[in-house]
């Protein structure tokens, strides 16, 4: 028969058995592009900007460029796969290929631009 005490005493060395971890320390992360935000998280500046630009493409466009650019398919066997005319696909594939080019050039101008600012808000002298 276990006493109270026995029993109190096993539980606690489980508890600080299990509160110790033995976890290895992780790598940190590539910080050369990281960014922290107004809320204090860091978020990698690239990945941001490529989910916000699949974002504005449509289901179709993201599976042709998937198909073609990804796993490297001709358009016609992009169109074979989608089972649509090769001419809708490519028509598909370069709307989607504008699209990330005009919102690269806004990427780069916005990023041109929080240097600039940066800059100048930097060469004010203190009053």
């Amino acid at each position: 028969m276990v006493k109270t005490a026995q029993y109190k005493e096993s539980v606690a060395t489980r508890a600080n058995a299990q509160s110790v971890r033995t976890v290895r320390a992780r790598k940190r992360p590539s910080m050369k592009h990281a960014v922290v935000d107004a809320s204090g998280s860091s978020m990698d500046v690239k990945d941001e900007f490529l989910s916000r630009v699949l974002d504005l493409l449509s289901h179709h466009e993201r599976m042709a460029l998937r198909l073609r650019h990804r796993d490297g398919l001709e358009p016609n066997a992009v169109a074979a796969r989608m089972h649509l005319p090769e001419t809708i696909v490519c028509d598909l594939i370069d709307t989607a290929e504008r699209t990330i080019r005009a919102a690269q050039r806004l990427f780069i101008e916005a990023m041109a631009e929080a240097v600039n600012a940066g800059a100048s808000s930097r060469s004010v002298p203190f009053a």
